[in-house]
């Protein structure tokens, strides 16, 4: 399936110490902006790795992708360090073409000991 070579795709890119693991909340098939969807995709997988459980000795990063009232709504999180407050430049530009591209909404949840959760959410018929 698709869903499985993107987790082998980002299992082969990402540190050895590092794992993709992938929760499918349902089936969610999106046929256009896949090539915006990937750009935010590989921002947010490589953002987590490298900045929220860059020091860790082994750690997961958790993908979700569900559909809820006509929206859908992806995840990627880690249990690594919280954010420090401010975007830095490739999340800036996730908001942007999550905006722009999708016509949806990005957040980012950081918390002192439970990590970073980067949502966003776009109609599901885009």
């Amino acid at each position: 399936s698709s869903d499985l070579d993107a987790v082998v795709m980002f299992n082969a890119i990402l540190p050895k110490q590092h794992q993709l693991v992938f929760e499918s909340l349902g089936e969610v098939d999106v046929k256009q902006n896949r090539s915006a969807l990937c750009f935010i995709l590989d921002e947010l997988v490589m953002n987590a790795s490298m900045h929220g459980v860059a020091l860790r000795e082994k750690a997961s990063i958790y993908l979700s992708c569900e559909l809820h009232s006509g929206e859908v709504i992806l995840k990627v999180k880690n249990h690594g360090e919280a954010m420090s407050g401010v975007m830095g430049e490739g999340l800036k530009s996730v908001n942007t073409v999550v905006q722009e591209s999708l016509g949806g909404r990005f957040d980012v949840q950081s918390e002192s000991g439970l990590g970073v959760a980067a949502i966003v959410r776009f109609p599901a018929f885009i």
